[in-house]
């Protein structure tokens, strides 16, 4: 289960001598850099408040890349991890939120791939994604589409990677990114329709 403390338990805060800060701002009311420099500098408080403060996002584009929650919740704390463990690359000036979600994106990526390859190696497909633990329509339309339509649609619309670092991270050609994308927002549509005639027809 996607857990704060259990990142603060795997990442202290730096043992460094602690600096009083010549003004004092409510953690709560600091940015993604000054909570990040705080706890670089040994306030373990402000780790809390940087993953609470964006957890519940994390978690829901975990969820909508997953389709499952255990998965969800494994996605969002691994993406957590790989960003806390290389804070020392992101930049204090941007926000924290669009860093996670592209470490989000490349790690389900890197799953995906190994879960293509463990495929290749053994015929029995996955058992299917129950889409009944959530009650958005849009994950129910999601849930709907193939694992390569929903991952690359998320991942150009929601955590906002490009045609040129999909075709990287896919090991594709820029054109046939270009085509998935296309097929991809097609089934989702198709899905969309589909999904509200049922609900109306209920």
């Amino acid at each position: 289960m996607f857990c704060p403390l259990a990142l603060e338990r795997e990442f202290p805060a730096p043992v460094r001598a602690r600096k009083e800060e010549a003004v004092s701002v409510p953690l709560a009311q600091q940015s993604d850099g000054m909570l990040a420099k705080a706890w670089r500098a040994g306030n373990d408080e402000a780790l809390r408040v940087l993953v609470d403060r964006h957890r519940g996002a994390a978690f829901g584009l975990a969820l909508r890349l997953c389709g499952n929650r255990e998965q969800a919740e494994d996605l969002a704390q691994e993406a957590f991890l790989r960003a806390l463990s290389r804070i020392h690359l992101y930049d204090d000036a941007q926000p924290f939120r669009p860093w996670l979600f592209r470490i989000m994106g490349r790690l389900h990526v890197d799953n995906l791939r190994r879960q293509r390859e463990f495929a290749d190696a053994n015929p029995d497909p996955p058992p299917a994604h129950s889409s009944a633990e959530t009650d958005l329509f849009v994950q129910a339309v999601l849930d709907r589409l193939s694992q390569p339509h929903r991952a690359v649609l998320i991942l150009h619309e929601v955590v906002g990677l490009s045609y040129e670092e999909l075709a990287k991270f896919f090991h594709i050609p820029l054109g046939t990114v270009r085509s998935r994308l296309a097929h991809a927002r097609v089934a989702f549509r198709t899905a969309y329709l589909l999904l509200s005639k049922e609900e109306v027809a209920r």
